[in-house]
């Protein structure tokens, strides 16, 4: 699920839970660790005030995500 909704555009994390009906902060929170630790997400510091992190898909996540991609289109027409 994390993966499919930063597929969309690299989101803050308020906008990533709120995207993801149901996950608690922390449940988010080490998912995005967990992604992080092997490549798949990377976190970006905006220069904004307040600073503000924006978590996106990195290159490495491309496949996993048009897998993901590919498997939402299949459960819509299902």
């Amino acid at each position: 699920p994390v993966v499919r909704a930063l597929a969309q555009r690299p989101t803050s994390f308020n906008a990533l839970q709120a995207a993801l009906v149901g996950i608690t902060p922390r449940a988010l929170s080490r998912a995005v660790r967990d992604l992080e630790d092997v490549g798949w997400v990377e976190r970006r510091l905006q220069n904004t005030r307040p600073p503000r992190w924006e978590y996106g898909l990195t290159a490495k996540s491309s496949p996993v995500d048009k897998a993901a991609m590919d498997l939402q289109r299949r459960i819509n027409h299902v």
